[in-house]
């Protein structure tokens, strides 16, 4: 259920992150292990920028039990970690005219 929310919202934002405007990487679908030709697996650390360009759900007005459609946008991880440290107050309207 979250994959398919998440794929809605970043289809919404067209993938670009409503804030900084920067492309965002679909974090669920990458692979994190790959499988070796000897056999088992190896785990396949995130890179910085791969971190920073993950795509989360925001709460636009900060509360997180608000879980109205409405209410959510796709952003990147980073613009995320800003936003709720400032708790700077936008409409979804507002940042999807933005564009």
């Amino acid at each position: 259920m979250r994959n398919e929310l998440q794929n809605i919202l970043y289809d919404e934002v067209k993938g670009i992150c409503p804030y900084c405007e920067k492309q965002m990487t679909k974090s669920w679908e990458r692979d994190v292990y790959v499988e070796l030709p000897e056999g088992g697996m190896k785990y396949i650390p995130i890179t910085k920028e791969e971190w920073r360009d993950f795509m989360e759900i925001d709460h636009i007005d900060g509360n997180h039990k608000n879980n109205v459609f409405d209410n959510l946008i796709g952003c990147c991880k980073l613009c995320n970690i800003r936003k709720s440290n400032k708790k700077i107050g936008f409409t979804k309207q507002d940042l999807l005219l933005k564009k």
